[in-house]
């Protein structure tokens, strides 16, 4: 063959074919030879060739396909990318399962609105991505995707995106899988590339007006906050507690000093579980766990009311509105 052919090469050969998949081209590029020359290579070698369009060739469930495609709205040419393949591939694949393609393969198969550009919703939406959501850059599509058992989530979700685009939740299959969490998807236009950062920190932005902070305060809360009311031994009155605990100790700290700043004492975050503690059902921490505690009831007051205009998880309103009584109730504190 003229060409060199040693055992470290063969194994290369091996493991680009067999367990990465590359194609006869691609191989022959990498090695700068002739795509006969890889083939003749792999019959020396004994490497059956792989049939170009045969069913296992990707693994992805109809199923799967059927959601990315006909729910989730995805292009030909994004679920080929996901799946590492080519287009044509996906192509015949949702022909053989009988799925009709759009008009033109690719387009969104629903309308995408641009985002309102208003401040105080994208502060909130920034302060849940923070906490609860996943975001990425799918072509020209910003996916958005959460998970959670809570069906109080699912509705959170569908009324934060469902004025944009199409929204995706796989609640109708959660009896017959294992994993009880609802997956949820939106799929977005590029005016909510902001969406996509993400950082230990509160973005200057937000503090420059108390609507922004406590929208954006509302959203975190929404996804890593809790509130709790609660009876204790020897204490005549019903406690109430508001703590937002993360791994985001920097984001924490600034949350903490604007509201100190605004009149709602804190103290400091600090850390509430250390790194590498392992609880009673063996789930480590794999960081410092922080938290932000406001627990004095005049600070709690005001809390509540400038949260109220924006605080929208639906068991996050419930627990706030039971705490509420409780203050109002109670003013000898």
């Amino acid at each position: 063959m003229g060409y060199n052919t040693g055992d470290g090469l063969d194994a290369t050969i091996r493991r680009w074919y067999g367990d990465d998949g590359l194609s006869i081209a691609k191989i022959a590029l990498a090695l700068n030879w002739s795509e006969t020359a890889v083939r003749n290579r792999l019959v020396a070698l004994g490497i059956a060739r792989r049939t170009p369009w045969a069913r296992n060739a990707v693994a992805c469930e109809v199923e799967d396909l059927r959601r990315l495609y006909v729910d989730e709205g995805l292009s030909l040419e994004a679920i080929a990318q996901r799946y590492g393949c080519s287009l044509t591939t996906i192509w015949r694949k949702l022909k053989a399962a009988g799925i009709a393609t759009r008009v033109g393969g690719s387009g969104p198969a629903y309308p995408r609105v641009d985002f309102s550009g208003n401040l105080v919703e994208k502060a909130y939406l920034c302060g849940f991505r923070q906490g609860d959501l996943h975001v990425a850059l799918e072509g020209n599509t910003i996916v958005v995707k959460c998970t959670s058992t809570r069906t109080e989530q699912v509705v959170l979700f569908r009324e934060l995106f469902m004025p944009y685009g199409h929204v995706y939740t796989d609640e109708a299959t959660r009896e017959r899988r294992k994993r009880q969490s609802i997956g949820m998807y939106a799929r977005l236009n590029r005016s909510f590339d902001f969406l996509l950062l993400k950082g230990d920190y509160l973005p200057d932005w937000v503090s420059h007006s108390d609507e922004t902070f406590f929208a954006y305060l509302a959203g975190y809360m929404d996804a890593e906050g809790y509130i709790h009311t609660y009876a204790r031994p020897g204490y005549r009155a019903l406690q109430v507690d508001v703590e937002i605990r993360s791994y985001d100790r920097v984001l924490l700290t600034s949350l903490g000093e604007g509201l100190n700043v605004r009149g709602i004492f804190c103290v400091p975050a600090s850390i509430r579980v250390k790194a590498g503690y392992v609880n009673r059902e063996g789930v480590r921490s794999n960081g410092d766990l922080w938290g932000l505690g406001i627990h004095r009831r005049d600070a709690l007051r005001r809390l509540f009311e400038l949260l109220d205009p924006y605080l929208r998880h639906g068991r996050r309103r419930r627990d706030m509105l039971r705490a509420w009584d409780v203050l109002r109730a109670d003013r000898t504190y």
